[in-house]
């Protein structure tokens, strides 16, 4: 059936093998679609648009052009986990009202490195978060030691926090890591040994994150 004008169906079924309508489709009741529905222009919906079976959970969309877009003017609700394997940019805020979920990386996007022969021996991750395990040298009272981590997804202007997973019970000192510098691909932790009369002789494992950030 083609239709160049607007097609009203205000009840009852519209049945075609293969409907083509090049202008306006309005249906004021509800509608169930079986098969495939191909839209060239813009599909707008005023209620709910369910695709699945919604009350079995089965609901699907797919978007398989390349440069398909979903676009929305009000709140996009996703009552289960969804995976998203492209980028995702956001005109304003990203937030997360969880309790314990948060917002954060997955499996996958950190890594795990150890400090060789010293504590200023630099390390390279190339990870967006991670473990450094340090070098059990010995680091006198009051000392620092500096050492740089490679890491290729860095920038100059991104935020690197640091935090220290495991101290060094067993040495009687505690070293507190910090960053002291951020460059493209590359980023430098400076250890501080706190204690006034005890050297630190343990490895301490240092959790980092990169927050990616710009300068305009």
């Amino acid at each position: 059936m083609a239709a160049g004008g607007k097609v009203i169906v205000n009840a009852g079924a519209l049945t075609a093998d293969a409907t083509k309508i090049t202008t306006t489709l309005e249906v004021a009741g509800t509608t169930t679609l079986t098969g495939n529905v191909a839209a060239g222009g813009t599909m707008g919906v005023v209620g709910n648009f369910w695709i699945g079976n919604a009350t079995e959970g089965s609901a699907k969309l797919n978007v398989v052009a390349e440069s398909g877009n979903i676009q929305t003017d009000g709140t996009l609700t996703v009552d289960g986990a969804s995976t998203l394997t492209g980028a995702v940019s956001a005109a304003n805020a990203v937030l997360s009202s969880h309790a314990t979920a948060g917002i954060g990386y997955g499996t996958g996007a950190g890594g795990a490195v150890t400090q060789a022969t010293d504590r200023t021996t630099g390390v390279t991750l190339n990870k967006i978060c991670g473990a450094i395990t340090t070098s059990n040298a010995s680091l006198a009272a009051g000392a620092e030691a500096t050492f740089t981590v490679t890491n290729s997804a860095v920038a100059a202007t991104d935020v690197v926090v640091v935090s220290l997973k495991d101290a060094t019970p067993t040495s009687g000192a505690l070293s507190i890591p910090f960053v002291t510098d951020v460059a493209d691909g590359s980023f430098k932790i400076t250890l501080t040994n706190l204690s006034a009369d005890t050297a630190d002789v343990g490895a301490s494992v240092i959790n980092f994150v990169v927050l990616k950030g710009v300068a305009s």
